[in-house]
């Protein structure tokens, strides 16, 4: 880390809105790491690794574990629409940003998430 740049955890799930949202904060002088929470019901490997060589940029990949499952498998907040994961699921992941966030003294999480 460069210590004197402003740090940030970008999700990247290997999809265009995450790499586009991560490049847009990288553009600002925001120093990024990446993170993948990699579960058995995500693909697009290739696509990432394009992403990241494009960014320049560290990418940790953390796998979910049995509290993620069991959040999948019986989710507090009701299960997500076609194929957007559910509000326990989103929970989970940001949590894991925010723990990274903690770990690198970050000040922000970017995600390519379209509100509304």
């Amino acid at each position: 880390m460069s210590g004197d740049r402003p740090i940030a955890v970008a999700l990247l799930t290997g999809g265009l809105d995450s790499a586009v949202a991560a490049s847009i904060v990288q553009r600002q002088g925001i120093e990024l790491v990446g993170l993948h929470v990699e579960s058995p019901f995500h693909c697009g490997q290739g696509t990432l690794d394009r992403a990241v060589e494009r960014l320049n940029i560290h990418c940790e990949r953390r796998s979910v574990d049995e509290e993620y499952l069991d959040a999948w498998r019986r989710p507090r907040f009701g299960f997500g629409k076609g194929a957007n994961p559910c509000t326990d699921c989103h929970r989970y992941i940001f949590g894991m940003a925010d723990k990274l966030l903690t770990e690198l003294g970050g000040e922000f999480v970017v995600s390519g998430e379209v509100l509304g």
